[in-house]
C-alpha cells in the first residue's frame, strides 16, 4: 500500500462542530492501523509466495512438508486488536474533582500525551461521552471468517460522574464512517454513521470498498482485515460496557468478545460536571 495511498485513507478536515472534532485524531489513527494490517497480511501472503517459488527453484516437494492444518479447532478464528482512544487530541475526559482542584501547575504538553492518564491531574477519571473505540479484525489462516453482526452489551449504569471535563483543542483528519451506540437504550443498537462530503474526498485515492457505509456481514481472512471505529454516547449514566462480534467460518458460528482488555470499557455523560479545564499545547485553562 502506497504511502499516498495511507495519508489519504481519511481525508483532512477541521471539525466545525464537537462531535466532528472528538472523530478528527482517530480518523487519521484509524488509517493508519488499517494499513499496517493490510501490510502485515500482504507480507504473510508474499511469504508463502516467495517458500512457493523456492521450493520450484530447489526442486523441493511441498508434499513432503507438513501443511498448516485447516481452521477446524474450537479455537476462535480472529485475531482482533482493539485501542480504547483515551490520547487528549479528540478525547474528552472527566475528573472526579472541582476545576480549582484539577493542579494546572503540573506540566503538560498535549503532543506527547498518548493518553490522558500520562497526566498525573487526570489519572483517576473517565473517558467522557462521546467515547471512541477502534477494532480492527483479521483472520488466523487463509479460512474465510464471516462477521455477521455487532452487539454491545451494557454491564453497568450509575450516575454520570461528577467532576470537571477536560478537553484539548486540536484537529486532524476525519473519519469518514463509523458506528454510533447510545448506552442509554436497551438494549444498545450500533447504528452506522457516514459522511458522504469526506468520501467524496478520497475516490481515486482509496479502494471503493473502504469508502462504503459499514454494512455486515464482512469478510475477513488472514490476508483480509476490516476496521470498525464504534462511537459510544450517553447522557444519563456513567456505564461499563462491552461488545460481541459474531462469526461463521467452516461450517462453525461463534461469538468473540470486544472489550479492554479483560475489563470493560467505561463511559461517562457529562450532564453533572461542575466545571471544565481545556489543555492549550504546554498549559491549562480552567473555568
Amino acid at each position: 500500500m502506497s504511502q499516498r495511498l495511507r495519508r489519504r485513507l481519511l481525508r483532512s478536515s477541521r471539525a466545525s462542530s464537537a462531535r466532528r472534532s472528538r472523530l478528527n485524531k482517530v480518523g487519521a489513527w484509524l488509517a493508519a492501523v488499517l494499513a499496517a494490517a493490510l501490510a502485515a497480511a500482504l507480507a504473510g501472503v508474499l511469504s508463502g509466495t516467495f517458500d512457493a517459488l523456492g521450493r520450484a527453484v530447489t526442486g523441493e516437494d511441498s508434499s513432503t512438508k507438513s501443511a498448516p492444518p485447516p481452521s477446524t479447532s474450537k479455537a476462535d478464528p480472529l485475531t482482533i486488536s482493539v485501542d480504547p482512544r483515551t490520547e487528549p487530541c479528540g478525547e474528552d475526559w472527566v475528573v472526579p474533582q472541582l476545576p480549582a482542584q484539577v493542579n494546572t501547575s503540573y506540566p503538560v504538553d498535549v503532543d506527547s500525551m498518548s493518553s490522558w492518564r500520562d497526566w498525573p491531574p487526570a489519572s483517576s477519571g473517565v473517558s467522557a461521552s462521546p467515547d471512541n473505540v477502534v477494532i480492527v479484525v483479521q483472520g488466523r489462516s487463509n479460512a474465510q471468517v464471516v462477521l455477521t453482526g455487532l452487539k454491545v452489551r451494557v454491564h453497568e449504569r450509575r450516575p454520570p460522574l461528577p467532576g470537571t471535563r477536560l478537553n484539548a483543542v486540536c484537529g486532524d483528519a476525519g473519519a469518514f464512517r463509523w458506528l454510533e451506540v447510545d448506552l442509554d437504550h436497551n438494549p444498545p443498537q450500533p447504528l452506522p454513521h457516514y459522511s458522504q462530503e469526506l468520501a467524496e474526498g478520497e475516490k481515486g485515492f482509496v479502494p471503493d470498498w473502504m469508502l462504503q457505509p459499514i454494512q455486515f456481514p464482512y469478510k475477513v481472512s488472514v490476508s483480509e482485515a476490516e476496521s470498525f471505529l464504534i462511537v459510544a454516547n450517553t447522557e444519563a449514566c456513567d456505564c461499563t460496557w462491552d461488545m460481541e462480534l459474531t462469526w461463521a467460518t467452516q461450517g462453525r458460528t461463534g461469538t468473540s468478545v470486544i472489550d479492554n482488555d479483560g475489563m470493560p470499557f467505561r463511559t461517562t455523560g457529562t450532564k453533572d460536571i461542575v466545571g471544565r479545564c481545556q489543555l492549550l499545547a504546554i498549559e491549562v485553562d480552567c473555568e
